[in-house]
């Protein structure tokens, strides 16, 4: 045994015998909690694309979107314009 894998053996061991119980990484996956993901449901507005000069984005648009029940809009953008 190397000099490094008894501290590593020891830190572990050490590690173990200091946390909680409840710390410690259960080895059961289904006793893990599960992390909650939203749902998330977008839209591309795609005014600012093309790169063409005066586009905006319309207010009536955003309101189209949330109506159809859309939670976020990615806006591109083109930056050459």
């Amino acid at each position: 045994m190397t000099r490094r894998h008894f501290l590593g053996v020891s830190a572990v061991a050490t590690a173990r015998l200091l946390l909680p119980s409840s710390l410690q990484a259960s080895t059961n996956p289904a006793a893990r909690p599960q992390l909650k993901i939203p749902r998330w449901r977008g839209f591309n507005l795609t005014e600012l694309a093309g790169g063409k000069r005066g586009q905006r984005f319309r207010r009536s648009d955003f309101d189209w979107v949330a109506e159809r029940g859309f939670n976020f809009a990615r806006l591109p953008c083109s930056y050459y314009a």
